[in-house]
């Protein structure tokens, strides 16, 4: 009997020991929650433009990251900025955040939001520089904005970490918009040089050559242009402007046809063909085509 007692005792005072612990437990835990939850209001707007890409990179980098066994608390609706923060905050690597930027930049530029593009873009540099597909990204985001100084340091950049073909094109263009025609021209046959297959570098630098009077060689390179992409209209558009700069009306009255055939909302098309027919002598039809040249500018500004 007083074994039994003694056993009993024994219990009593193990319990007494073990309520307190697992009390002291449940607090330190309900203490935790606690402490990582958010009280921040959602941005509504920004979540409604961007909150699904987002969310699908932010899966994919929080496997990756899971992988490396550096775990992540992402609540699923958190503001972008908040995001990245928390990213940060959690020491995740250069990489991946680098990735992030990008592709959040990368959403920026695909709605037409250049600025906050270029924003995200240098971010995702300033922790990759070595990546020529951000110099790339970035300077693309600024030929939009029209910053095209920017635009070739980022592009030349890119070249100097790896050449390519793209970059040069792209480079071209910038030197084109500012009328610098003899560098475009460098840069766009370099890119033809490096891939001949790629009808937009043809296209390039026939418009630097027309720009230049150059029409032999613009007509060449247009109708390389062509064969190597018969669908695409604004190629006919230009090689059109070509034949109208040299007086051969009948060909651009054709190559305008078939730019409209392909694309018919264009007004600068159904202009350029009636300019053509105006300097045939054929007033009616050019009057034609400057009305519904006027007709689709109307359309565009209810849009």
């Amino acid at each position: 009997m007083e074994e039994e007692e003694e056993e009993k005792l024994a219990e009593e005072k193990v319990e007494e020991v073990e309520e307190p612990l697992e009390e002291k437990g449940e607090k330190e835990v309900e203490s935790e929650l606690k402490d990582i939850k958010i009280s921040e209001e959602l941005d509504k707007e920004l979540e409604e433009e961007i909150e699904e890409e987002v969310e699908k990179e932010i899966g994919e980098y929080k496997s990756k990251i899971l992988e490396k066994e550096k775990k992540v608390y992402i609540r699923q609706k958190y503001k972008v900025d908040k995001i990245l923060d928390d990213f940060f905050l959690q020491k995740t690597s250069n990489h991946y955040l680098s990735d992030l930027f990008s592709s959040i930049g990368t959403e920026y530029y695909n709605r037409e939001m250049y600025e906050k593009s270029t924003e995200y873009f240098t971010k995702a540099i300033k922790l990759n520089p070595t990546n020529p597909f951000l110099f790339y990204q970035r300077g693309k985001a600024y030929y939009k904005t029209c910053s095209y100084n920017k635009a070739i340091k980022d592009f030349t950049k890119a070249i100097r970490i790896k050449e390519d073909a793209e970059l040069y094109y792209r480079r071209g263009f910038c030197y084109y918009e500012m009328k610098l025609y003899n560098q475009a021209i460098k840069d766009f046959s370099k890119a033809i040089k490096l891939n001949p297959n790629d009808s937009f570098f043809y296209y390039g630098r026939g418009s630097a050559y027309l720009r230049k009077g150059l029409y032999n060689k613009a007509i060449q390179d247009f109708t390389r242009a062509i064969d190597l992409n018969p669908t695409k209209d604004k190629f006919y558009q230009q090689r059109g402007l070509t034949y109208l700069g040299k007086g051969l009306y009948e060909k651009a009255i054709e190559d305008f046809s078939k730019a409209i055939e392909l694309y018919p909302h264009n007004p600068e098309y159904y202009r350029s063909r009636g300019i053509a027919y105006e300097l045939m002598g054929l007033y009616d039809k050019a009057q034609e085509d400057f009305k519904k040249a006027m007709e689709l500018e109307e359309e565009k500004k209810k849009k």
